[in-house]
């Protein structure tokens, strides 16, 4: 049994997922969740972001808070943010990629493809929160990419959701062997190299940072975090995550993203008055 010591001398590293999790339904950390992060952080805590969204749109928005590691694309691109350096990029054949372009060339999908710092988008969605979402990684449009650029990830935005089983499973029959390719949120696919997964990721950063997965901690809201979750010592779903999700999850917050639920609970979890 853990006192109030023990526990947290015990977990040294903590996962964060962003969007469902961390970030609200504006798509902000409140100051509570940022204040108590660093709180978290003060007790000799690493924490880390594990995320499907850009490196730089990560950065912007956790500019304020001292995370040690950043993985971007899922980990496709992992940034350590106390050098400020790229440690390790995952990328994907580029020949996928024009096949991609061919097959899903369609009204119902649009293709977000990433470089190591640019965005190419086949259009805006018609989605008001997806098309914001869009719009704060700056892009350019597939027009303008050029074949000779390295491919860090692919998110494929699905307009109608009630395809999205179908094109997931055509998805997986056809380029499993190839490509890694998670449901990351209720209307997107995230396709990136096949060793890229967040579960993976964790692994690779309690490895650099010489702490064991049992003493991690990984909190997240889709199908994407479910390696993790698995990987981590103690894996932790939001209460507003999928339900194929927390299906597989012991742990559940009590409350949402959009009342600081990760972050009352870790609190609560390591004993830690807010």
């Amino acid at each position: 049994m853990f006192n109030n010591k023990n526990i947290l001398n015990y977990y040294k590293l903590i996962a964060f997922d962003l969007d469902g999790t961390l970030l609200n339904n504006n798509m902000e950390i409140s100051n509570y969740s940022k204040k108590c992060i660093k709180k978290i952080i003060k007790n000799d805590i690493k924490c880390i972001i594990i995320s499907s969204r850009t490196l730089n749109n990560i950065l912007l928005i956790i500019k304020d808070i001292p995370f040690c590691y950043i993985a971007a694309l899922d980990g496709g691109i992992i940034y350590n943010a106390e050098t400020k350096k790229i440690e390790k990029i995952n990328y994907i054949e580029k020949k996928l990629l024009k096949e991609l372009l061919n097959i899903y060339n369609n009204p119902n999908i649009i293709i977000n493809i990433y470089t190591k710092n640019e965005v190419y988008i086949s259009r805006f969605s018609k989605n008001p929160l997806t098309c914001y979402y869009q719009k704060s990684l700056s892009p350019k449009f597939i027009s303008d990419y050029s074949y000779n650029k390295k491919i860090s990830g692919i998110h494929l935005i699905i307009e109608k959701p009630l395809c999205l089983k179908n094109i997931y499973n055509e998805l997986s029959k056809n380029y499993n062997k190839f490509l890694s390719i998670k449901n990351a949120g209720f209307n997107f696919i995230v396709l990136n190299n096949k060793k890229t997964n967040k579960g993976n990721t964790i692994k690779y950063v309690s490895k650099i940072l010489n702490i064991p997965l049992k003493q991690t901690i990984s909190i997240g809201d889709s199908q994407a975090d479910l390696e993790m979750i698995k990987k981590s010592g103690h894996g932790v779903g939001m209460i507003n995550g999928d339900k194929k999700l927390l299906k597989h999850v012991k742990n559940i917050t009590e409350k949402d993203n959009n009342n600081d639920g990760a972050l009352k609970y870790l609190l609560r979890k390591l004993k830690i008055n807010s």
